[in-house]
């Protein structure tokens, strides 16, 4: 395909329009997304004023615009008309957008996606004649000939800053409202595609200048005046604190636009619906399930637009949580303080909320397994190895898939996605023997697999086609975090954080899954709070964590003590237990054993737990015997007579290595030099063999 060059001309023109009064101090933020709004990687680019100037805008406004076209995933070059200078206090790194970071307002600019050409007739009848029109590339299809969408900019006398900056939000507010523009673009830090780029939505469209007139600027303050005297009383700034009523029909006209699917509606009333629920308190994963589920509800066709709207919910709160979340300590007292929430909240949304309006936010979770497993949650199950991760986790796979209770839990039968990344033979081999003991056919049962670690970056947009040709999926499963890891360190604060992101892109994949992934701990985290590779980086990106401990010849699935959203649960135990399949055998066609997870009931669990009692006290007797210090484990094993069951019975000394570990951490044995009793062992041994003495006691299960 021949590459798309950018229209040199038109951007130097459009340059010269906007930024004829930028200055030379702070700097202009040159931006480029792909079309699910996510940040072009490597693309932001800062022109310094003070050393680049006009120039330098230009020459770097034509490199990224080249790039953006020939990017191989559609892509948008649109940086913001303002100046930045970012600030020590406000924590700008020297390259951030933000509004907190604008410097100067240079331009009172509107998008017209609907009726652009009478939308432009109204706004230039009440501010005059536009500095530059701009087609965007996009089109405006209301039933008859199709409309080029417009942009609309007049540039100001003297740009806006300091308080100004309010009065131009305030001005574009209205001149927005006034024509039914995109509200998105009211404040002055919002991205705008420039003439001379490329529109990659569909086919490509170069977005052109319409007209322009370099000399026609205009005052700010009568500019104001001009749109207030224009402007009808219902979208003039209400006073603070507002109507609950209108309110209410706000919040119902943001869900209609979702629900309805309204052209130019879906991506503003997401953004806004965002800040209102993040502002009433409402938590950000709520949030996202609440605004994924109008878009699962929405009429709007399932094509690109609805993706990229679809995976712009969870960086539409993650902003909004930035801008309206209150911090601990925030003076509300504060006049001032409390006037910068005002601003930065949607321009008509009350900030105090009537019950009805709070309580109107509550979205009830939507289960995979009850009380446990919340779909468009991530979940990190940390366990050591040996612990029964993979084992539990394909139970659970199997479960969902079949809509079988586990255990006392309920669960909702849906389709999933097992990424088998760490061991993909390992999981095969115990999948095949799990369908033999539960009862399914391996080959029917609605369980998908992807049988190799590959890098998510690179493959994220092939798993979601991939789902949608099989379905929509309710559980996807990682295992493990580390096969998909695509940093060089795992401890790494910055990329364990960029991979805990990574992996919650699976959250937007069709269905609107619940993604469990298999995690191994810290080098150094306690049984009791164990914490996955990556610490708090990787962890606080996770919505809730899950842990896996072995007990006995067992395994517990437990909630982990830190971080779990959700309400308290038991622990669920899980058997181990060796099997064996027709299937799994040697080249020499010996049978492989492999490992599965039966969940327990709690009376199984209490029948285990007599008969670990009976072998720790055996085994305590047993040594009583000086000459059994020096034995093997197998030797003892037969001294016991203790056997795994099956046609070929062995001394079951995984058994015995299990109990002395039991023993030994409770101190009444040492394996030093030998297996021997401690003192607090030998008196217990003692105080054990006279009681068997008197009376019986029960038989050991040796299928434990």
């Amino acid at each position: 395909m021949t590459p798309l060059e950018p229209d040199r001309d038109q951007l130097e023109i459009f340059v010269d329009c906007l930024f004829r009064h930028c200055g030379h101090d702070g700097y202009v933020s040159l931006r480029s997304f792909t079309h699910n709004d996510k940040p072009l990687k490597g693309a932001l680019i800062t022109v310094r004023l003070h050393y680049e100037g006009h120039r330098g805008i230009v020459e770097k406004a034509v490199d990224s615009a080249r790039r953006a076209a020939n990017e191989p995933e559609p892509c948008v070059f649109c940086p913001p008309i303002a100046v930045f200078k970012g600030a020590p206090e406000t924590g700008n790194k020297g390259w951030q957008a933000r509004e907190i970071d604008l410097y100067l307002g240079l331009a009172i600019s509107v998008e017209c996606d609907n009726h652009p050409d009478e939308a432009m007739a109204k706004l230039e009848e009440i501010l005059g004649e536009a500095t530059a029109v701009v087609r965007s590339g996009g089109q405006w299809i209301n039933g008859g000939e199709p409309e080029d969408k417009l942009h609309l900019h007049w540039r100001l006398k003297v740009p806006a800053s300091g308080d100004a900056l309010a009065r131009l939000k305030e001005a574009r507010r209205l001149a927005t409202k006034i024509v039914g523009g995109d509200a998105t673009n009211i404040p002055a830090v919002h991205c705008l595609r420039w003439p001379g780029s490329w529109h990659r939505k569909a086919s490509p469209r170069l977005c052109e200048m319409v007209r322009h007139n370099a000399d026609v600027e205009i005052d700010l303050d009568e500019a104001l005046d001009a749109l207030r005297a224009a402007a009808p009383p219902e979208i003039l700034e209400p006073p603070l604190g507002g109507s609950s009523a209108a309110g209410c029909e706000e919040w119902s006209s943001l869900v209609g636009n979702i629900i309805a699917g309204r052209e130019g509606e879906v991506h503003r009333s997401i953004t806004v619906l965002a800040a209102k629920m993040i502002a009433s308190g409402m938590g950000g994963g709520a949030v996202v399930n609440h605004l994924r589920g109008l878009m699962d509800a929405s009429s709007m066709p399932r094509d690109e637009r609805w993706r990229a709207r679809y995976d712009y919910v969870e960086r539409g709160v993650r902003e909004a949580e930035q801008k309206f979340r209150r911090k601990p300590g925030y003076d509300m007292s504060n006049q001032e303080a409390f006037s910068e929430i005002r601003r930065e909240r949607e321009e008509n949304a009350p900030l105090i909320l009537s019950s009805a309006e709070f309580t109107a936010n509550f979205v009830p979770p939507d289960y995979v397994v009850v009380g446990i497993l919340q779909r468009r949650f991530i979940y990190a199950l940390t366990g050591r190895s040996g612990s029964g991760k993979t084992a539990t986790l394909l139970r659970v796979a199997a479960h969902v898939a079949l809509r079988q209770p586990l255990l006392d839990r309920e669960v909702e039968q849906g389709r999933v996605l097992y990424l088998a990344g760490e061991n993909p033979d390992d999981v095969r081999m115990r999948w095949i023997a799990l369908a033999q003991q539960m009862g399914f056919e391996h080959d029917a049962i609605d369980v998908h697999f992807i049988d190799s670690a590959f890098k998510i970056s690179a493959m994220i947009d092939g798993v979601r086609k991939e789902i949608e040709r099989i379905g929509p999926v309710s559980l996807i499963i990682v295992d493990t975090s580390t096969a998909f890891f695509e940093g060089d360190d795992e401890n790494n604060n910055v990329q364990a954080m960029a991979h805990a992101q990574m992996l919650r892109g699976f959250l937007s994949m069709p269905g609107g899954p619940c993604v469990l992934v298999a995690c191994h701990p810290t080098k150094a985290a306690d049984d009791a709070n164990l914490m996955p590779r990556g610490g708090g980086a990787f962890f606080n990106e996770i919505d809730g964590g899950l842990t896996q401990h072995a007990v006995g010849g067992g395994t517990e699935l437990r909630r982990h003590p830190e971080k779990f959203r959700g309400p308290h649960f038991e622990p669920l135990s899980f058997r181990l237990r060796a099997v064996t399949h027709e299937r799994l055998k040697d080249s020499k066609g010996r049978l492989i054993p492999t490992v599965i997870a039966e969940p327990l009931s709690d009376t199984a669990k209490e029948d285990i737990a007599k008969a670990v009692a009976i072998h720790e006290n055996d085994l305590l007797v047993l040594l009583l015997d000086d000459s059994v210090i020096n034995l093997s484990q197998t030797s003892i094993a037969k001294r016991l007579r203790w056997m795994t069951s099956g046609a070929k019975p062995e001394p079951h000394h995984a058994r015995v290595r299990r109990v002395l570990a039991k023993l030994e951490k409770s101190k009444m044995v040492t394996t030093t030099r030998g297996i021997r009793l401690t003192p607090k062992g030998k008196a217990e041994a003692e105080r054990i063999k006279k009681m068997m003495q008197v009376g019986s006691r029960p038989e050991a299960d040796e299928d434990e």
